[in-house]
């Protein structure tokens, strides 16, 4: 089943172009990895030190090996000492909702 990994890092004061290079370091090598879908980098429009990442991957196992390779645990390693605390990682599956239909809206 597809995942959904969700992570946010808050840099430290001065040292948000230190967490924007490195997140433009590794978006495209895990681009090109077996099992990533999709990943994208996002900047906060209200708070210039916090960023994001999207990404999503094929099942668990195509992360788990995501988070082995060298250009991953580089990035780890460059940014823990540019964030401002832990960065958080959520990894979900789809919530299969029903679809807005008139019935579902009381129309």
């Amino acid at each position: 089943m597809e995942l959904f990994i969700f992570a946010r890092f808050h840099a430290r004061p001065g040292q948000e172009t230190g967490v924007d290079a490195a997140l433009r370091k590794v978006i495209s090598p895990t681009r090109q990895q077996p099992g990533c879908l999709s990943i994208y980098a996002f900047r906060s429009i209200r708070d210039a030190r916090l960023f994001y990442i999207h990404s999503r991957w094929v099942d668990e196992a195509a992360f788990d090996n995501h988070v082995g390779q060298p250009h991953t645990n580089q990035f780890v390693e460059e940014v823990q000492p540019l964030v401002r605390s832990r960065t958080r990682y959520d990894a979900s599956q789809p919530y299969r909702v029903m679809l807005l239909t008139k019935k579902f809206v009381g129309r």
